[in-house]
């Protein structure tokens, strides 16, 4: 699980989804918002999988925590006070952790947010 400091909340979620730049591959998205005359601290993060995309709860909660494993053991590289909203897709079930990994990784490297 990320730390309470890393995660985007409600309000937070919303805006970033309205006003955020997009950053997209076939498996995943990520949109972020740069951080524009905030405090500075960590880059947070949060993620949306539709229940009509992957269905069964066991399987959206599985890939939730794969994401998380990724960010949280490459957080040292990531640029500190962006926001980020990941929208997964089906296509990440079926991937490998180390090919999951690299999708997100790229991903976030597209948006700019790793070194």
């Amino acid at each position: 699980m990320l730390a309470k400091n890393r995660r985007l909340i409600g309000k937070q979620v919303k805006e970033v989804l309205k006003k955020g730049k997009l950053t997209a591959s076939e498996a995943a998205a990520v949109k972020v918002l740069s951080p524009f005359g905030e405090p500075a601290g960590p880059s947070r993060f949060a993620f949306l999988i539709s229940g009509k995309e992957i269905k069964k709860a066991t399987e959206r909660n599985r890939l939730r925590r794969r994401v998380r494993a990724v960010l949280w053991s490459n957080r040292r590289a990531m640029q500190d006070n962006y926001q980020a909203v990941f929208i997964l897709r089906r296509g990440l079930l079926t991937l490998s952790f180390a090919d999951l990994a690299r999708e997100i990784l790229r991903l976030l490297k597209k948006a700019q947010i790793m070194f």
